[in-house]
């Protein structure tokens, strides 16, 4: 079973990570113990994940880990009403129709990965055409899938969604097998990765039980939850969500959270939720506005309209920002925001222009011209 360092193993772990070159001859004479013996704790530490192989190559420290859907999505937009048809329940109507990688997991690691970090990515991976292009997609966005769940005979998660730019209606079929196979027994044997990784981003596509799991063995690791908005999955996840370093959701989300929908003013809304015990709470409201609630403060930010609610991949896009400035410590929580909101923005623009690629460049370049007008709540 996989289990945490001893005493032993860290020391030999501390004088690798410090010189990436010694010797085993080295450790056992600094250490005091046989080369034999170096030998054994070193073969260890590359089973448990925490050195790779030859080279004493250290794992990352700086790893983030996102466990989320991995899918396929098909989308379907409507050009023209639909046509008659001698069959009867079979209708046909002209448009555009896409296939791309998606799912709120495997978006999120992109645009991390797209920003230089380096990400891990726990989501279920199947053995058919799919799975297969799933992975060297991966591989090509240097997002590192060997965490993921290898299935046979299964299909690998899938969306069929039908727009109509009319109403801007969407119409979703999902086939998503990620919340059943990623269990709690599935995440022990990934102890390693996980306990190597600076923080872990959470969808709630998770079983609840697993990601107590998550919370209970890395209780001082820094776990994101975002959640989807799918009410069913708030309430399944309702004890746990204190406990959560960071916890992401819409303003219908965060109503049902609080069992109501406060009419008040924003500052007794948002200590309503900070009274959930959550420690960094981020509600997008209104498809421009966000709130950012801690136990000190609270601010709200205006956004440009629709930057965080018209395309699931500018939400996702958003959170990846929001992380990554967490991850790099480097900007305080207005130009931590501010940075999100420029992820999102050029993630919407590149959907709507190829041209446009999702990089660093781009993002800081969008970032300056960003108005982010603040509200202090409290």
């Amino acid at each position: 079973s996989i289990r945490h360092m001893t005493t032993r193993e860290s020391e030999v772990f501390d004088l690798i990570k410090h010189n990436p070159m010694i010797s085993q001859e080295e450790i056992a004479e600094t250490i005091g113990i046989t080369r034999s013996a170096v030998s054994v704790y070193v073969s260890n530490l590359i089973k448990q994940g925490y050195i790779k192989g030859r080279g004493y190559v250290v794992s990352d420290e700086n790893d983030t880990v996102v466990i989320g859907v991995a899918a396929v999505d098909i989308v379907g937009s409507m050009l023209e009403y639909p046509g008659s048809s001698a069959v009867e329940h079979i209708f046909a109507q002209f448009g555009d129709v896409s296939v791309s990688f998606g799912g709120a997991g495997r978006n999120i690691a992109e645009y991390m990965a797209r920003l230089g970090g380096s990400v891990k990515l726990m989501a279920a991976i199947a053995a058919d055409m799919f799975g297969k292009q799933m992975v060297q997609d991966c591989e090509e966005l240097h997002i590192d899938s060997s965490a993921c769940l290898r299935i046979a005979g299964s299909k690998q998660d899938m969306m069929v969604q039908l727009r109509d730019p009319r109403d801007r209606s969407r119409r979703s079929v999902l086939n998503y097998s990620t919340g059943e196979l990623l269990t709690q027994e599935f995440l022990k044997s990934q102890y390693a990765p996980l306990n190597a990784s600076s923080r872990i981003v959470v969808t709630d596509i998770l079983a609840p039980d697993a990601a107590e799991y998550l919370l209970c063995t890395f209780p001082n690791k820094e776990i994101w939850c975002v959640l989807s908005g799918v009410l069913e999955r708030l309430d399944s996840y309702r004890g746990i969500l204190n406990r959560f370093s960071h916890v992401y959701l819409n303003a219908k989300t965060a109503d049902h959270l609080l069992n109501c929908n406060i009419h008040g003013t924003a500052s007794q809304y948002a200590r309503s939720l900070c009274r959930t015990g959550i420690r960094n709470i981020y509600v997008s409201c209104d498809n421009c506005q966000l709130l950012h609630i801690t136990r000190e403060h609270a601010t709200r930010y205006e956004l440009p309209e629709g930057i965080i609610s018209d395309s699931e991949r500018g939400k996702d896009a958003f959170v990846a920002g929001l992380v990554d400035s967490s991850a790099c410590h480097r900007l305080d929580m207005n130009e931590t925001v501010r940075f999100a909101a420029a992820c999102s923005a050029v993630q919407m623009e590149a959907e709507r222009n190829p041209e446009v690629i999702f990089s660093p460049e781009t993002v800081n370049a969008r970032m300056k011209t960003l108005p982010l007008p603040a509200e202090t709540i409290y």
